[in-house]
């Protein structure tokens, strides 16, 4: 009888407070490495492909270059086809890059007057979750949305 009972606080212990502010802060650095991620990709199509300018969706973000098997980021930080929200660890991450008319075309396929000259990535808790509001700059700047 008494092993039952130590099973059961032990459940209500990891089911407690603890257990919650872990798995918010387990989606929280999910969500923040993703921010890093997309950032990652945004660096290596302006260096490679852009000529110093952005991809202007996810999507345009997951295109490969020419003789590329893979795109600039990971297939898991690219929303469903058609959408533009990525809804990962608990978190709607979206990308906003307005296009300048002065881009050149891209290696991967997006005509010129398509690319950004800046982006600005956001991560916000789904609804009915908690945690911090997030946004990442095209300089790699990480801060909190207040």
């Amino acid at each position: 009888m008494n092993v039952a009972r130590a099973v059961v606080a032990a459940g209500l212990v990891l089911s407690g407070p603890t257990a919650s502010a872990q798995l918010l802060s387990a989606n929280e650095a999910g969500a923040t490495g993703t921010l890093r991620s997309i950032v990652s990709g945004q660096l290596a199509v302006s260096a490679v492909c852009g000529n110093f300018f952005y991809a202007p969706s996810l999507a345009a973000l997951a295109r490969p270059a020419p003789g590329s098997p893979t795109g600039f980021i990971l297939d898991t930080d690219v929303p469903p086809k058609g959408a533009t929200v990525l809804e990962k660890y608990r978190y709607r991450i979206e990308m906003t890059a307005k296009p300048s008319p002065d881009s050149p075309a891209s290696c991967n396929g997006i005509a010129a007057g398509g690319l950004a000259q800046t982006f600005l990535v956001t991560a916000r808790p789904m609804p009915g979750y908690s945690g911090k509001s997030l946004q990442i700059d095209h300089e790699g700047k990480l801060t909190e949305i207040k």
